[in-house]
């Protein structure tokens, strides 16, 4: 789930370039504009300019067999107006970028004296309160599921969990090291037609700001053919269940040959999750 804040600016990035491109310098722009007029049905076109050192606007008719002009010049004028209307536009955004708080309504709540906390019931929960309460519903995150696995052996994470790779111990304390909540082997429900099935994420995240949660597999033997059929299987469980990559599904990947590559891990979480 994006922000409204993450939306906005995502639009002003698009609204940016185009003023850039449309801004560009274009040899091969006309002087003047474009005018149509319509008789009995059929349009006119003309070439209305100014000549230079002069004040008076001509315009000249445009033949059929020049109809290249006409829609250079309609598209000229169309794209002068696109560019007018983009510059208004960001600056709308850039004005309400510069007053919108986000985190107006959490930290009304967050703010107050804990004593006063305890008689409110908040209109909106803040995030140090939802990450806390996050992670106290963990068991109890679906009824009657079974509890999260516990690796019998594996590799202690620096919070002090044991996770059941190398890989998965860097990965989690690379999640604890920027701060970015995060459960080890959460149950959650999918459905595979008409079925329930309960998996176990490697991580699941929350993104910061945000109250969604975000799922993250790592694949690390996928030189083993069975591994990588059964990897493949459940990312299309999750593209079933309305769970994409890109979105809020993170994805990595390692054989033997090919390990975990951290840089890469690293840029992929900040562009996902921060």
């Amino acid at each position: 789930m994006k922000t409204i804040r993450n939306l906005l600016v995502n639009e002003a990035e698009k609204l940016s370039d185009l003023i850039q491109d449309k801004t560009a310098p274009d040899n091969s722009k006309m002087d003047g504009h474009l005018r149509v007029t319509n008789k009995n049905g059929c349009p006119s076109y003309y070439h209305c300019f100014r000549p230079p050192d002069s004040n008076i606007t001509k315009r000249k008719y445009i033949r059929k067999r020049d109809q290249a002009i006409a829609a250079s010049l309609a598209q000229q004028d169309y794209d002068h107006t696109l560019l007018e209307l983009a510059k208004r536009q960001l600056t709308c955004i850039q004005r309400f970028l510069n007053t919108y708080d986000e985190t107006a309504f959490q930290d009304l709540y967050h703010n107050l004296h804990p004593a006063r906390k305890a008689l409110i019931q908040p209109y909106m929960t803040d995030w140090d309160t939802f990450v806390t309460g996050w992670y106290a519903d963990a068991e109890n995150a679906i009824p009657d599921a079974l509890p999260i696995r516990k690796p019998d052996s594996g590799f202690e994470t620096n919070r002090g969990e044991m996770v059941r790779s190398k890989s998965e111990k860097i990965i989690a304390d690379q999640y604890e090291k920027l701060r970015i909540p995060y459960q080890y082997e959460k149950p959650l429900m999918l459905l595979d037609g008409n079925r329930q099935v309960i998996v176990h994420p490697d991580f699941t995240l929350l993104k910061s700001g945000e109250f969604t949660e975000y799922y993250h597999e790592h694949f690390g033997m996928m030189d083993i053919p069975d591994y990588c059929k059964k990897a493949l299987q459940k990312i299309a469980l999750y593209r079933k269940n309305g769970i994409y990559e890109g979105e809020r599904l993170l994805l990595t990947f390692e054989s033997s040959l090919s390990p975990l590559n951290i840089k890469e891990f690293e840029a992929l979480v900040r562009h996902a999750l921060m």
